[in-house]
């Protein structure tokens, strides 16, 4: 019984494929791989990285030393890849055909990136177009390899169009993110910037933040269907100035950390209003003292005596009642502006303060003008 053993050939026979695109391509793939190992090499041992090297690479290069390994090592993929296509081998063209095909995928993405997120001038995102160009025409000249109607040629054009489908993919995200749509339904009380708003946001020339505080206990009115709405706004701002940076502060914690940097933000900025505060705390128990010993003199002044003939000590008592209990709600504020876990007003504080000593001060001024 003889046996026969059947091996399966990988090369490429004459009636499978274009022979001078084909020697073509592999040549030109070898010399752009040769190339690109000198120039790592040249990066990794030579020179430092130059600029001119970006408009190939796009603005979003790798940090040395990484670029050299990356760039040496893809560049020797396509120096074997082509060598093994001049001798006709179908593994080698899927090989550059991928290659090529996500090299021009990466490029487009980094253009688009670049142009549309504003992240670099339109310059650096003009700078990738050599490179796109370059990618394009290889990876056309690849499919241009096997013959017409062979299987290798539907493979091909297999892989391209399962690239194309991903980087389109990839393109529609990027916009969507940059770009998306937004209906202002300003009218309806939702949300929307003025244009004065939006003028001066991109006038900031230096960094601000905005923090999200939603602190509403009302049942209409809860964070959950409330502070979707706020970070909208904020986020609306943002989108104007890139100096601008919003944060939500959500937790306890988050917050009592949030009051305590604000309390010492004001407290730095405020020195003249709160030693005025600390001077009346520290006096005010004496002053509520004094009101009510002098109110409860006038309580006790004999009913036959001369002032209660036009009945002045009761009238006084009321007087001198209300300016004591005037002070102690002052002097309960101006605790809870020096130690509470709120955010003081202090200037609104020292001016409550203030007129309740006027008034204090009037009232008393008046019980001795009519004693005299």
């Amino acid at each position: 019984m003889t046996m026969t053993t059947t091996t399966k050939n990988s090369k490429l026979t004459t009636g499978q494929l274009n022979a001078p695109v084909a020697r073509s391509v592999g040549a030109v793939h070898v010399t752009l791989g040769l190339l690109g190992v000198a120039v790592a090499v040249m990066l990794a041992f030579l020179v430092k990285p130059v600029e001119s090297l970006a408009g190939y690479f796009g603005p979003a290069q790798l940090p040395y030393p990484a670029l050299p390994v990356i760039l040496g090592v893809l560049s020797a993929v396509m120096v074997v890849a082509g060598v093994q296509l001049l001798r006709k081998h179908s593994g080698a063209l899927s090989v550059l055909l991928l290659i090529n095909l996500l090299d021009l995928a990466g490029a487009i993405a980094i253009a688009l990136a670049a142009a549309v997120w504003k992240e670099s001038p339109w310059s650096e995102a003009v700078q990738t177009l050599p490179r796109i160009v370059i990618r394009a025409i290889l990876a056309a000249a690849c499919v241009r390899v096997p013959a017409d109607r062979s299987r290798l040629r539907y493979a091909s054009l297999v892989m391209v169009s399962i690239v194309a489908a991903v980087a389109l993919t990839v393109v529609v995200n990027i916009i969507a993110q940059a770009d998306y749509w937004r209906r202002d339904v300003q009218t309806l009380g939702r949300f929307g910037l003025s244009d004065r708003t939006k003028t001066i946001i991109r006038s900031l020339e230096t960094p601000v933040r905005l923090t999200c505080v939603y602190t509403s206990v009302q049942q209409d009115k809860s964070p959950a269907d409330y502070r979707p709405r706020v970070m909208e706004l904020l986020q609306e701002m943002q989108e104007q100035n890139d100096l601008l940076e919003v944060f939500s502060v959500t937790t306890d914690a988050e917050k009592a950390r949030l009051v305590g940097r604000l309390r010492r933000q004001l407290g730095s900025r405020a020195e003249p209003q709160i030693e005025c505060l600390k001077d009346f705390q520290a006096s005010s128990d004496k002053l509520i003292r004094k009101l009510r010993r002098h109110q409860q003199r006038w309580m006790q002044v004999d009913e036959n005596a001369y002032p209660n003939i036009w009945s002045l000590p009761a009238e006084f008592a009321r007087h001198l009642e209300t300016r004591a209990a005037e002070v102690e709600k002052t002097a309960a504020k101006v605790r809870d502006a020096l130690s509470g876990t709120g955010l003081p007003d202090y200037a609104k504080v020292v001016k409550e303060l203030t007129g309740t000593l006027e008034s204090t001060q009037t009232t008393l001024r008046e019980i001795s003008s009519l004693l005299k």
